[in-house]
């Protein structure tokens, strides 16, 4: 069975430690490995601020979820900063639910 390639890409931004990030319809097990390969490459070219597009994301799964939290700490760590840009509603609820999720542990 062909597996079809994730639908996002990588661009460079006017400013040289930034890329954006156009994701596709989806985020999850089947596009998180060769994205996080690109973006590894890119870290390791000394990106330190990446901007997630979520315009066309509609779905992500728990995968998804745990690549953007391990890209932010993998960024975080190299005083840099990762963003999510035009996050639908739905995906916006169920990313606040996990952080009210998480807060049960620090209270």
């Amino acid at each position: 069975m062909k597996r079809k390639k994730p639908t996002k890409t990588i661009d460079t931004v006017d400013v040289v430690d930034t890329v954006r990030v156009k994701l596709g319809m989806r985020l999850t097990s089947n596009e998180v490995p060769a994205l996080a390969e690109e973006l590894k490459k890119e870290i390791e070219d000394g990106v330190k601020k990446i901007v997630f597009d979520m315009a066309d994301t509609v779905t992500i799964d728990i995968k998804g979820i745990a690549f953007l939290f391990a890209i932010s700490d993998i960024v975080s760590a190299m005083q840099g900063r990762v963003r999510l840009v035009n996050v639908s509603p739905n995906i916006r609820e169920g990313f606040e639910s996990i952080m009210e999720f998480l807060n049960l542990f620090h209270s």
